[in-house]
């Protein structure tokens, strides 16, 4: 049976609301991105943007699009940070970003990442630092 305009208009109204409250993946990494790497962004800022990214590159779709929008390399950055939480929170985003996606295994060997990873590993000074950068290289 066909759908009465009054039904038809609810369901459309209800689509465009949820399309509304969903945000594009891409967009948000970009928008994340944006924010680590302007350097007067704060802390608590970067600490939020670093957590969200490594919540998008969870997904090997979502890890894909970091890495072909240069995004991985914004975060690996942050490997060499000297804040200890910001350094654990880019290897997360690594550790994330490895799990089972060869590209970016490959990404993480030709750029050095795996030896800067080993070297935290071995001589981070704080413990989350050290198990992060574990994780990552456990992933790859």
């Amino acid at each position: 049976e066909p759908l009465d305009q009054e039904r038809r208009e609810f369901l459309m109204r209800a689509f465009e609301d949820y399309a509304a409250m969903t945000e594009d993946p891409v967009k948000s990494m970009r928008k994340h991105l944006e924010v680590i790497k302007n350097p007067a962004s704060s802390k608590e800022a970067c600490v939020a943007a670093l957590e969200e990214i490594a919540f998008h590159a969870e997904d090997i779709d979502e890890a894909n699009d970091l890495y072909l929008m240069g995004g991985l390399q914004v975060c690996c950055a942050y490997i060499k940070h000297h804040d200890p939480e910001l350094q654990s929170l880019a290897c997360e985003v690594i550790a994330s970003a490895v799990q089972n996606n060869e590209k970016i295994v490959q990404f993480a060997s030709d750029t050095f990442v795996l030896s800067d990873l080993l070297k935290l590993v071995d001589s981070a000074q704080h413990e989350s630092v050290r198990v992060k950068s574990l994780l990552a290289v456990s992933c790859e």
